[in-house]
């Protein structure tokens, strides 16, 4: 806060500020509850050493997160991930595909790790728990023979019966079509 020294001393008359300090507020001393209270007002409350955590501390108690991707690659696939919130974990929504919705199985298949991105989290070989949100998804899908395939093949199973439904209704429209000619 910046503060600008009042010069005109008849605007202080009657406040805190016209007495000394040995004086008070507008001739008035202050008695020593009066000062407490302030104090325990507006004072800043020391820092307590007990308990508390320096940030060399914080350091070492806060989770080192590893990220072997791009990190932009890695967080548009940790927000498609957010709306598979209700699953537990990576292998339960990698055992569940036949039961997805279409458009939950077009967001797995777009946000698959290419040949490289799996070559690449399947050289680390720390803790595995260390890794950021879409390598640890990268790492279970790697478990998973022929994803794209079987993903590819759920997709389809679950757009069949609507685009069969359009196609008979194309054919019908062609059919009426040639009788009319």
């Amino acid at each position: 806060i910046h503060w600008t020294t009042v010069t005109d001393v008849t605007k202080l008359e009657g406040s805190l500020w016209a007495a000394d300090v040995d004086g008070g507020c507008g001739g008035e001393a202050l008695d020593d509850s009066a000062i407490r209270e302030l104090e325990e007002v507006f004072a800043d409350a020391p820092a307590s050493s007990v308990g508390m955590a320096t940030p060399a501390t914080q350091r070492k108690t806060k989770r080192q997160i590893v990220s072997l991707i791009d990190p932009r690659r890695a967080q548009n696939i940790a927000i498609q991930l957010a709306q598979f919130k209700s699953f537990a974990s990576d292998d339960e929504i990698l055992s569940s595909l036949s039961a997805m919705t279409a458009e939950h199985l077009l967001i797995l298949s777009s946000i698959l790790p290419t040949a490289d991105e799996v070559a690449i989290v399947g050289a680390y070989e720390d803790n595995l728990s260390c890794l950021g949100r879409a390598e640890q998804f990268f790492v279970a899908v790697s478990k998973v023979p022929r994803l794209p395939s079987r993903l590819r093949a759920f997709l389809f199973m679950s757009q069949f019966n609507a685009m069969a439904s359009e196609l008979e209704s194309c054919l019908d429209s062609v059919s009426r079509a040639c009788d009319e000619v």
